[in-house]
C-alpha cells in the first residue's frame, strides 16, 4: 500500500466515553488503518496542548483524502464533530473527496429528525455504514476497511489514482449500475459499493479500450449526450490513450536529473513495415504522465524537413504553442524523426538549443533498434519503447466509435 494513497481524517466524539461502542470502532478502525499502512489521523494522537485546533484540523482535512466520520448520540450534539463534517463538505470538488458516515446506535431517519446541520445532508446525501442488528464492530470496521483497502486501487500509483478519480467523476453515480458495469471487464475481484465508480474507471483504463468500454459508454449514452461537448471531449482525451499500457508508458518519463533528454519510440516488430504515428507518441506520453497537464505538456511538431534546412526547422520549432508555463511541470516536444540521420539529429539539435530542458521523444521507424542509432542521434538515449502499429490502429477504431456514440467529432484534440 503507497502510503501517501490514502491519509483517512477519523471524527469522533469519544473521549468522554472511553468505553463506548463508537471508541471500540475507533481504536479497531485505526489499529486496522495502520497495519495497512494508511495515515490516519485522529485528534488524540495529532493534538497538542496550545495547538490552534481549528486550523489544524482543517489542515489535517485538506491533506486527507477520506474522512470517516463515527456519528452516534454523542457525537451528534458535539458542535467540533458539526465543525469537522463541514470543513470535509466544504472540500472543492474537484478533489473528489470521500466522507464515510458511520451511524453507531442511530438510523438514517433519527439523524434527519434531529434537524441538525451538516448531518441531516451527510445522510441524505452520502452512502454510510450502520451499526446495527447482527452486524458487528468487526463487521462495520471490515467494511470500511475493505473499502479503503481496495485491491483494484490501493496499489495505484498517485498519479494514476488521480486519473480514475477523474474518470470517476464523469461517470453516473448510481453504485449498483457501476458495480453491474465493472463486472464486464472479467474481473473476479468485488467491486466495494462506495468506490463502485472509481473501480469502474479503473478497469476502463485497464481495459485499452477494449469493447467492454464501449459497452459503458453505450449504456450510458443519455447520461453522456445530455453533458455539453466539452465534457464528452474531456472524457474521450481521458480514456483515449489506455490503449498503451502503464509499463509500456512509464519509461518515457526521463529519471530525476538525468541530463539526456531524449527518448525513442519505435514501430515494435510486426507484420507492417507503417511506422507508429506522432499522434501514437502524444499517446504514449499521456499515459505515461496520466493525463495530467500539471505534471508534463506535451506537444507534437511533424514533419521534420526532408533535407537539412536546420534554419528553416528551428523557426518551424517556435512556432509550437507550449502555452503558459508551470512550476515543475516537464515538457514533452514529440517529434518526427525522418527518414535521413542527420534530420533527426537536426530535430533534437534545434529543440535542445530553443528549450534546453525540453524531453523530446523522437518517432521513427523499426529501425531504432540498428546499433549505430545512437551514434546517428549523436547521444544515447534514455529510453526506449516500442508499440505495435496494429494496437494503435484498433485503438483508433475503437475512440472513432466511441465518438460516434457520444455524438462528437472523431477528431479529438
Amino acid at each position: 500500500m503507497n502510503p501517501e494513497l490514502w491519509s483517512v481524517f477519523l471524527s469522533h466524539s469519544t473521549n468522554d466515553n472511553r468505553d463506548g461502542v463508537a471508541r471500540e470502532v475507533l481504536e479497531r478502525l485505526q489499529s486496522e488503518l495502520e497495519k495497512l499502512r494508511f495515515h490516519v489521523w485522529v485528534d488524540d494522537t495529532e493534538l497538542r496542548e496550545g495547538d490552534e485546533w481549528r486550523r489544524k484540523i482543517r489542515d489535517a482535512i485538506a491533506t486527507s483524502h477520506v474522512g470517516v466520520v463515527l456519528l452516534d448520540e454523542r457525537a451528534l450534539h458535539r458542535r467540533y464533530v458539526q465543525h469537522e463534517v463541514d470543513v470535509m463538505q466544504a472540500q472543492p470538488s474537484g478533489r473528489s473527496y470521500r466522507i464515510i458516515p458511520v451511524l453507531i446506535g442511530l438510523t438514517p431517519e433519527a439523524v434527519q429528525h434531529s434537524g441538525i446541520e451538516p448531518f441531516n445532508t451527510l445522510v441524505t446525501e452520502t452512502q454510510y455504514v450502520e451499526l446495527k442488528g447482527e452486524k458487528t464492530v468487526e463487521g462495520v470496521v471490515a467494511e470500511i476497511v475493505d473499502v479503503l483497502g481496495s485491491t483494484e486501487l490501493g496499489l495505484l500509483p498517485d498519479g494514476e489514482m488521480r486519473l480514475v478519480k477523474r474518470i470517476a467523476k464523469m461517470l453516473p453515480t448510481d453504485p449498483a449500475e457501476a458495480i453491474r458495469l465493472a463486472a464486464l471487464f472479467k474481473s473476479t475481484l468485488p467491486v466495494p459499493p462506495l468506490l463502485a465508480t472509481e473501480v469502474l474507471a479503473h478497469r476502463m483504463l485497464a481495459a485499452q479500450l477494449d469493447s467492454p468500454v464501449g459497452a459503458v459508454i453505450r449504456h450510458w449514452q443519455a447520461h453522456f449526450v445530455h453533458a455539453d461537448r466539452d465534457f464528452r471531449r474531456t472524457l474521450v482525451n481521458l480514456i483515449k490513450p489506455s490503449w498503451i499500457t502503464l509499463d509500456q508508458a512509464e519509461p518515457i518519463v526521463p529519471p530525476q536529473q538525468a541530463s539526456n533528454r531524449v527518448g525513442v519510440l519505435a514501430t515494435a516488430p510486426g507484420t507492417t513495415p507503417e511506422p507508429i504515428s506522432v499522434e501514437a507518441g502524444v499517446d504514449l506520453v499521456r499515459r505515461a504522465t496520466h493525463c495530467d497537464d500539471r505534471v508534463g505538456k506535451v506537444q507534437p511538431f511533424a514533419p521534420v524537413p526532408m533535407g537539412p534546412e536546420p534554419y528553416q526547422l528551428e523557426e518551424d520549432l517556435r512556432k509550437v504553442p507550449w502555452g503558459a508555463d508551470k512550476t515543475g511541470r516537464t515538457k514533452y516536444l514529440v517529434l518526427e524523426a525522418g527518414k535521413f540521420p542527420s534530420t533527426r539529429l537536426d530535430g533534437v539539435r534545434c529543440a535542445h538549443k530553443l528549450w534546453p530542458n525540453v524531453v523530446v521523444v523522437l518517432v521513427i521507424g523499426p529501425d531504432a533498434e540498428s546499433e549505430d542509432f545512437d551514434a546517428h542521434l549523436g547521444t544515447p538515449c534514455y529510453c526506449r519503447a516500442s508499440l505495435p502499429r496494429a494496437d494503435e490502429e484498433k485503438a483508433a477504431a475503437a475512440i472513432e466509435e466511441i465518438c460516434e456514440d457520444l455524438m462528437i467529432n472523431t477528431g479529438v484534440e
